[in-house]
């Protein structure tokens, strides 16, 4: 019975293996050799962050992509120089003056955040309620109420509703997509955040200088993005051509919020010729309203020049709600704002990153 065993043993070991060195295989990214999921993560490595997992799925679903999953790429730091020359085609004032920045490593999102990735939130909160409903003693004890994270609003309310599980969520405010990094972080114990201007920039450019991460034709956009010379709706994510970092969708498909709210120039941030020193200081004096948003990349409805590296957008963070109650989705027609998330290999050591809420009723950030 003993040698049985051990032979089973040896046979469940050999498969077990082959299949990590499968999804090893698969999930190169960038020339970057992933982890299977975000606990064994190491700086250089791209890694997969199991959502589906933290609603009970088996790792081994997770691994072969039928669990809604958030596969991170390895961003190394280093220093750029953000903004864009006014003879770039396309230049405007928002994205001068050109000034360098330092980035410290962080790891990003391959995708936007999925609507099936997204939907997990909201079926973790649904477990939640049941849970409460069978147990009153457990009501208002999950983590999630006792971190004071926000109840992810009813599906109907999702402009995006229809779409299939593979497009990327649309129509969220930065509220809504921050309070999703804060259950993402709670429910891993890694931070996750939304991306700063910077951040977004320099992993967009991933080491280019050129008005598009590919160069400065835009008749090759088409391989890298879906905007409004190719799509007249949101598409699958992953399906275009990825940045030399191994980031797809940099460009189109859906506008993408960041940290920063919206300045009508980089003045206020410039002091010297000294770098910027990393992308997580706060944009204040030059903030002309806290509520407008920045969001980067563009989307399906964008021309080609506004979705170069250095464009910014300023859109409404509120979407249709009040100052004092932000709203989880905008269902303005044709509102195709999303997000991706990042995850610092080393989060701020005041713990701001991992309190941090994109959206502050009483102002500031």
């Amino acid at each position: 019975m003993r040698t049985g065993c051990e032979k089973a043993t040896k046979v469940v070991s050999a498969f077990l293996c082959a299949l990590a060195l499968v999804a090893r295989a698969e999930d190169k990214a960038g020339g970057q050799l992933a982890v299977l999921d975000g606990r064994h993560r190491a700086a250089g490595k791209a890694y997969v962050e199991p959502v589906g997992a933290l609603l009970g799925g088996r790792k081994s679903d997770v691994t072969r992509d039928r669990l809604p999953a958030i596969r991170m790429v390895y961003v190394p730091g280093g220093e750029f120089v953000m903004g864009s020359p006014e003879r770039e085609a396309g230049h405007t004032k928002a994205e001068s003056p050109a000034h360098r920045v330092k980035i410290s490593p962080f790891w990003m999102g391959e995708c936007e955040v999925t609507r099936e990735v997204y939907d997990a939130w909201y079926a973790r909160w649904n477990e939640v309620r049941a849970q409460a409903g069978r147990d009153p003693s457990r009501r208002g004890q999950s983590a999630e109420e006792e971190a004071g994270l926000k109840e992810p609003a009813p599906a109907y309310d999702d402009p995006g509703r229809g779409r299939s599980g593979d497009t990327p969520i649309a129509g969220v405010t930065p509220w809504a997509a921050q309070e999703f990094c804060r259950w993402l972080t709670l429910r891993t114990g890694r931070v996750y955040r939304l991306p700063t201007e910077a951040e977004w920039e320099y992993a967009c450019r991933a080491g280019s200088t050129t008005a598009w991460h590919f160069g400065d034709d835009a008749k090759d956009l088409a391989e890298y993005a879906w905007y409004k010379g190719n799509a007249k709706e949101l598409m699958p994510v992953g399906r275009r051509r990825p940045n030399r970092w191994g980031l797809y969708d940099m460009y189109g498909n859906v506008a993408e919020w960041t940290l920063d709210g919206w300045s009508e120039d980089y003045s206020e941030l410039v002091r010297g010729d000294k770098p910027l020193v990393d992308a997580w200081v706060r944009r204040r004096g030059g903030m002309t309203n806290y509520f407008l948003g920045v969001c980067r990349g563009g989307d399906i409805h964008a021309a080609a020049t506004d979705m170069r590296s250095a464009a910014r957008e300023k859109r409404d963070a509120r979407g249709e709600a009040t100052e004092d109650a932000p709203q989880w989705w905008d269902t303005r027609e044709g509102r195709t704002t999303g997000f991706r998330v990042v995850s610092p290999v080393k989060p701020s050591e005041d713990g701001k990153e991992r309190s941090l809420s994109a959206w502050d009723a009483k102002g500031g950030r």
